[in-house]
């Protein structure tokens, strides 16, 4: 995902991106970049979630 997004800012051009839209082509870089962070999250963060969270301590 990393290289994709890395390609995607690194060969674009104003040429190639116009067809879809600027606006089009922000949302989908910020799309992978969700997706990046999830799967990092779920890879360094995934033994986390049975641990204390004091930010959810006063839901039972």
């Amino acid at each position: 995902m990393h290289g994709k997004l890395e390609n995607t800012i690194k060969y674009n051009t104003i040429e190639s991106i116009d067809p879809q839209g600027l606006r089009n082509y922000i949302e989908g870089m910020k799309e992978d970049i969700r997706n990046s962070s999830a799967n990092i999250n779920s890879v360094y963060f995934s033994n986390t979630s049975n641990s204390y969270q004091p930010h959810l301590a006063h839901i039972q």
